[in-house]
Order: structure tokens, then sequence, then C-alpha cells
């Protein structure tokens, strides 16, 4: 079993039982391989929340991503997340840079269906 990252997209449609946005292939690596997340997420899906752009807070949509997808958490230092995201100029949103930062620093695939990230990541799946 492989290990990889998710982006916050696809924990959302995880959570939210909307597996009809993947593809085959995708459903294939999100069923066959260890699934991390960083803490990264947890952060935007509550601004998410408190913008009003999600009606689930973080702590349940986390909780349902642990329980029921045995999705883990794995992050790296604060100091070494930052230099890294720091090298990631190809975006200006800060969240895409921590995530994908957090992926490249422990040099795992990262799903996502984000274009601009697939383009200048090397390991992003879809």
């Amino acid at each position: 079993m492989e290990a990889k990252y998710i982006d916050t997209h696809v924990v959302i449609w995880l959570v939210g039982g909307r597996l009809d946005i993947f593809s085959r292939e995708t459903l294939k690596f999100i069923e066959t391989n260890q699934l991390y997340f960083s803490s990264i997420i947890e952060f935007e899906l509550t601004y998410l929340f408190e913008s009003k752009k999600l009606t689930i807070p973080s702590d349940e949509i986390i909780s349902v991503l642990k329980n029921d997808f045995g999705c883990q958490r794995n992050d790296s230092s604060l100091v070494d997340l930052i230099s890294e995201a720091n090298q990631l100029s190809w975006t200006r949103d800060p969240f895409d840079r921590l995530i994908t930062a957090q992926a490249s620093l422990q040099e795992l695939p990262l799903i996502t269906k984000d274009k601009t990230i697939r383009q200048n990541y090397p390991l992003a799946v879809w």
C-alpha cells in the first residue's frame, strides 16, 4: 500500500459522498492507498466554514475523514513546511502552497483535481 496526500477538495467530496466527481483511476488510488492529510487542510476547512462556504465544521469533517476513510494526519515541522512553501511561487493561494509543500517534503503523490497544482507538482495525480 502506497501513501498519498489528498487536497481540500478531495476531503470535501469524499466526506460529502460525491464519489461521482472522481475518475476511476482516482477512486482506485483512494481505495488502495493509505491517505494522509495535512493540518493545513483542517485550517482551510475552518476558514471555509467561517466564510459560510461550508455548512459543517472542520472537526466534524476531519472526524468522518479519519473514521470512515482511515485517513491519517501527517505533518512536517512548521519551519520545514514554510521553507518548502516559499519555493512554490507558481500560485498565490497560500493553502495550495502549504498543502503541496507538505506532500513535496514527504515526496508523496498528492491527489488533486486542481489544474495548477497538477501542472506544477510532478507527483500530483487525478
